[in-house]
């Protein structure tokens, strides 16, 4: 059973259909999930938005020859506030959990998927010229991407 050659763009439409899919996580973001980086212009500026992106560590399980059995990739999912996060956007970090984190079968597009939380992630960024920061907070999750039997 050969896989695609790359699988990231399937896992990258898992993660933003489980995300986009929930519906705490809607009240919460509206739209606002964006890959890599959230876009410049005027939806930029809404709070809280969500970030998600490939983290260094990825890597394919390959068979006998061509077989390509398995792609395991890291991603940071996080969630960007003004300031420090609300009570609402902190249980932001327990949907991710929910809809990322606790997946074992998961499928998408011919593909099975599974997710686990490895590890927590929590800064800030100065607003430049300002006493104001963002909060960004989250995980690092594992996710197994793998053709459906």
């Amino acid at each position: 059973m050969a896989v695609d050659a790359n699988a990231i763009p399937k896992i990258e439409a898992w993660i933003l259909a489980q995300l986009t899919g929930d519906s705490a996580l809607a009240a919460l973001v509206g739209t606002r999930i964006w890959k890599d980086f959230a876009p410049i212009g005027a939806s930029y500026a809404a709070y809280p938005f969500v970030v998600f992106s490939m983290r260094p560590g990825s890597y394919y399980l390959q068979g006998v020859g061509e077989c390509r059995l398995l792609t395991r990739a890291d991603y940071l999912i996080k969630i960007v506030t003004e300031g420090y996060p609300t009570d609402a956007q902190i249980v932001a970090l327990d949907r991710f959990d929910e809809v990322i984190g606790k997946q074992s079968a998961a499928t998408l597009g011919g593909f099975l998927f599974s997710g686990r939380g490895i590890s927590p992630v929590n800064y800030t960024e100065p607003r430049p010229g300002t006493p104001h920061f963002y909060n960004h907070a989250g995980s690092v999750f594992q996710i197994d991407a793998y053709p459906a039997p």
